[in-house]
């Protein structure tokens, strides 16, 4: 009888933690419960506690410390800056834990002007991440790349970057936007942007609407967040892992299979080894759930950044077959 089937896959990094793009900002959100606002650790663009945010919760990992938490009507808001609006290419990234709000809008970070300029990281409407940029009307408007869909009460890792190509003279940014989710890129365009330079259209972390003097707060997130990043340049998701130091943010996917047991069956499913079926993030170790099902293989991946440098090694189990492959960059 077909049990299990397992397809190991360790992707390595073998050098120093450090990122090629320049963090401009860092909001860990390890603030104390009476903190007035979030600090950035890199240029001190702290961000102003609006309402009701919560500080100490439970952060994404237990290497990222703690989160904040947003009920849908408070944010954190920061001053605008001209540093936090890059005239060219650039990186976002953020841990997201969304608790609510399936259905609407949810944007966790934002920097936007009234003619639509800018940048927003978001749950859209239909429950799925969202990287928009905005170069005005006269350049299509919002654009957008997109994410899977989200699962409440889950967190997730979020990477959105810009890679500049071209610059008009009159300051429309073209380039590719990508979107990455616990690591995998979901989907890449060519899209255009231009920076937000409305003085009065602060960062916001938590919410996301247009905000002038007369004009309510909307778009607000409903969840934790925790480990906001802005920087200048694109962030590869191997240098954002090593950055963070993620360990334990270990993926799991899961293919269905038929009539046999053999790894071969595994590797020869047309989604192998990207689209499971299935799909987790572990973080008890690199250990897989056991009795879950029958007929299916399984790709399991995490980053390994060594301390110092030596010998390692590395062994596993399973049933019934199982590979390991370990490789310095993403294609074990």
């Amino acid at each position: 009888m077909f049990k299990y089937t397992f397809l190991v896959t360790a992707s390595i990094l073998l050098f120093t933690p450090f990122i090629k793009a320049e963090n401009v900002s860092k909001w860990s959100l390890n603030d104390s419960s009476s903190a007035t606002s979030a600090v950035d650790s890199i240029n001190s663009f702290n961000a102003v506690k609006e309402g009701s945010v919560v500080f100490e919760k439970a952060g994404a990992l237990t290497t990222t410390g703690t989160s904040a938490g947003f009920e849908g009507s408070s944010i954190l808001e920061v001053p605008y800056n001209t540093t936090l609006n890059p005239a060219g290419s650039f990186s976002v990234s953020a841990w997201v834990k969304p608790t609510g709000g399936t259905g609407t809008t949810r944007s966790f970070v934002s920097s936007r002007a009234a003619e639509k300029h800018g940048y927003i990281v978001r749950v859209e409407s239909n429950n799925k991440f969202r990287f928009y940029l905005g170069a005005g009307d006269a350049n299509g408007g919002w654009q957008y790349v997109e994410g899977p869909t989200v699962t409440l009460d889950t967190w997730y890792h979020v990477l959105a970057t810009f890679s500049l190509t071209s610059t008009t003279a009159d300051g429309v940014h073209t380039g590719t936007a990508r979107i990455y989710v616990n690591g995998r890129l979901y989907q890449s365009k060519t899209l255009t942007y231009k920076p937000n330079s409305s003085t009065v259209r602060p960062l916001r972390l938590g919410g996301g609407g247009d905000k002038d003097e007369d004009v309510a707060t909307v778009y607000n997130f409903i969840g934790d967040i925790d480990e906001v990043g802005i920087a200048t340049g694109v962030t590869s998701p191997l240098e954002m892992d090593a950055y963070f130091n993620t360990v334990g943010n270990i993926s799991r996917k899961k293919f269905f299979t038929e009539g046999g047991w053999d790894l071969s069956l595994l590797r020869e499913n047309p989604s192998y080894p990207t689209d499971g079926d299935f799909e987790e993030v572990l973080k008890g170790g690199f250990i897989t759930p056991q009795n879950t099902g029958d007929s299916y293989g399984a790709v399991v991946e995490a980053y390994f950044t060594p301390e110092v440098s030596g010998s390692y090694v590395f062994k596993l189990a399973a049933d019934d077959y199982a590979s390991l492959s370990i490789s310095t960059d993403k294609n074990p």
